[in-house]
C-alpha cells in the first residue's frame, strides 16, 4: 500500500513539471518559428510570433528578436523599447547591446552608441575594437562633412567648431587642420591659420596650397625670409606653378632681393605674357635700380594687357587699377588719379585702388591726401581674407621711393569639390574628381582655388567611394 502512494506522488510531481515546462517549451517553438518567418521576410508573421512567446514566457531573446524586426521594418522607436524591454529581462544579454550601438550610430548619435559599444565590450562581445574604429570613423566623416556643409553656406565659425571636434577625435587628421587653417585665413585671424597650418605640417600634411598660403601669411608680418622658406617649399611640390612663383619672386623684391627676384618674374613671364600686374612689379624694380628705359617698357606692356582686356569687354575694376598704376609709372598721374577715383566710387572697400591712388598722390606731392589713401587700405585690407589681388605700392616710412607693393597671390580657399568622395580607413575625408580607376589605385584629381594636383589612392586603404551626381 505504501509503494501504491509513492508511484501516485511521482506520477503528480512529473505531471506538475510537465505542466510548468509545456508554456516555456511552447514559448521556444513559437520564438523558434518567428525567426524562420524572419528570414523569409515575413515580418508581420513573425512579430506576432514572438508576440505570442512573449505572452507565455517573456525572455530577453525574445524580446530582442522582436526589437530586430522593428528595427528591419524602420521602426526604431519601436525597437529601443523591445530591447530596453530584453534588458530588464537580463541586463547582460551582450547582443541587444550591440544592437542599440547600431541603432544610434545609424541616427548619428556616436556618444550614445559608443556608450553600448563599451557595455558590449564588458560583457565579453567579440570585435569591439574593431567597431569602436569604425564608430569614431563614422563620427569623423560625418562631423567633417557638417563642416564642409557649414563653409559651403559661409557659416565659417560652425564650420570651425565641427572641425575642432574631428581633431578633438582624431588629432591626426591633418587635413582637419588644413581646413580649419583656410577659413581662419579668410577670417583674417592669421597667427591662429599658422598655427594650424604648422599643426597639419607635423602631422604629414604636404599640400603645395598649405604652404603657399604659409609663405602669404608670414609676408603680411613681414618675416620676409620664413616666406621665402614656405613658398620655394610649394614649389618644391608644384614645381612651375605660376601663383606660388610670382609669391616668391614678389617677397624676394619686397625683401630687396632684386636680382633673385628678377629671374622668377622673367618666368613667370615666359608662361603667362599677361599674367595680372606682374610688368607693373618688374617695372618697380628697375625703378628701383635707376633703370628708367626698362621700366617704362614694362609699364608700357602693362598699358597694352589692359587695354586689350577693356576692348574684348573682360576689364574689370582690378584691370583699371593696374592701368592706373601703369599710368603713374609713365607719369600720367593726373590720369591714373581719375581712373582711380572712379573705381573707389564704384567700390569704396577697394583696398587695391586706395594703395594705388595713395602712390599716385605721393608723386603728385599730395602728401596728407597720400597718408591718408595708404591708412584707408591698411585698415581695407585687414577685413579681407588672403587677397588673390594685386596691391600697388605702399609708402615706406623712411620716404624711400619703393617698388610696388602688394600681398601675394593666393588660391582660392576652398577645400572641397562636390563631385566625388573617398572615405579612408584612417578616417580622412578627400574630395575631388575621380580621372583613373583601375583595380588596385584610384586616381584623384584635387583642386585647392586654382591649383590642380592629382593624387593616387591605393584602393587598401579606401573604405568608400562616394559618387556626387
Amino acid at each position: 500500500m505504501k509503494k501504491k502512494y509513492i508511484h501516485w506522488l511521482v506520477f503528480i510531481i512529473l505531471l506538475c513539471v510537465a505542466f510548468y515546462l509545456l508554456p516555456a517549451k511552447i514559448a521556444i517553438i513559437l520564438n523558434n518559428k518567428g525567426v524562420i518567418a524572419y528570414n523569409e521576410n515575413d515580418y508581420p508573421a513573425a512579430i506576432s510570433l514572438y508576440e505570442k512567446a512573449i505572452m507565455i514566457s517573456p525572455k530577453a531573446e525574445t524580446y530582442f528578436n522582436l526589437g530586430c524586426v522593428y528595427e528591419k521594418t524602420g521602426n526604431d522607436e519601436q525597437a529601443i523599447l523591445e530591447f530596453k524591454k530584453a534588458i530588464e529581462q537580463d541586463p547582460e544579454y551582450k547582443p541587444v547591446y550591440k544592437a542599440f550601438a547600431d541603432i544610434y550610430a545609424a541616427k548619428k548619435d556616436y556618444n550614445q552608441a559608443e556608450g553600448y559599444l563599451k557595455k558590449f565590450e564588458s560583457l565579453g562581445g567579440q570585435d569591439t575594437g574593431r567597431e569602436s574604429r569604425d564608430l569614431k570613423h563614422e563620427r569623423v566623416v560625418e562631423l567633417y562633412n557638417q563642416a564642409v556643409r557649414f563653409y559651403d553656406l559661409q557659416q565659417g565659425e560652425k564650420a570651425l567648431n565641427k572641425l575642432n571636434e574631428v581633431i578633438s577625435l582624431d588629432a591626426s587628421n591633418s587635413g582637419a587642420y588644413k581646413a580649419a587653417a583656410d577659413i581662419y585665413c579668410k577670417q583674417g585671424k592669421y597667427r591662429e591659420a599658422l598655427r594650424y597650418y604648422k599643426q597639419g605640417v607635423v602631422l604629414g600634411l604636404r599640400d603645395a596650397d598649405a604652404f603657399n598660403s604659409m609663405g602669404i601669411i608670414c609676408m603680411r608680418f613681414e618675416d620676409y625670409d620664413t616666406a621665402i622658406m614656405y613658398f620655394r617649399k610649394a614649389l618644391q611640390m608644384y614645381a612651375g606653378n605660376l601663383h606660388y612663383m610670382c609669391n616668391l619672386a614678389s617677397t624676394l623684391r619686397d625683401s630687396g632681393r632684386f636680382q633673385e627676384a628678377l629671374p622668377l618674374y622673367g618666368k613667370v613671364v615666359a608662361g603667362s605674357p599677361r599674367y595680372p600686374n606682374v610688368h607693373n612689379d618688374i617695372a618697380g624694380i628697375y625703378d628701383c635700380m635707376g633703370l628708367r628705359k626698362e621700366a617704362e617698357s614694362e609699364y608700357q606692356k602693362e598699358c597694352d594687357i589692359a587695354a586689350h582686356l577693356i576692348k574684348t569687354g573682360l576689364a574689370d575694376d582690378f584691370t583699371l587699377t593696374r592701368l592706373a598704376v601703369a599710368y603713374n609709372g609713365l607719369n600720367k598721374s593726373d590720369e591714373a588719379e581719375e581712373m582711380l577715383d572712379e573705381v573707389i566710387a564704384r567700390n569704396p572697400e577697394d583696398y587695391n585702388a586706395y594703395y594705388a591712388r595713395g602712390q599716385v598722390y605721393r608723386k603728385l606731392g599730395k602728401s596728407a591726401q597720400s597718408n591718408a589713401d595708404y591708412r584707408k587700405a591698411s585698415e581695407l585690407a585687414k577685413k579681407n581674407a588672403i587677397s588673390a589681388d594685386k596691391q600697388p605700392q605702399q609708402e615706406d616710412k623712411s620716404g624711400k621711393e619703393l617698388p610696388e607693393k602688394r600681398l601675394p597671390e593666393a588660391e582660392a580657399d576652398n577645400f572641397f569639390i562636390e563631385n566625388a568622395v573617398i572615405y579612408m580607413y584612417n578616417g580622412h575625408v578627400v574630395r575631388g574628381r575621380v580621372k583613373q580607376e583601375t583595380d588596385k589605385n584610384v586616381v584623384l584629381e584635387i583642386k585647392t582655388g586654382r591649383t590642380l594636383g592629382v593624387i593616387t589612392f591605393s584602393k587598401s586603404k579606401i573604405k568608400q567611394i562616394k559618387r556626387i551626381e
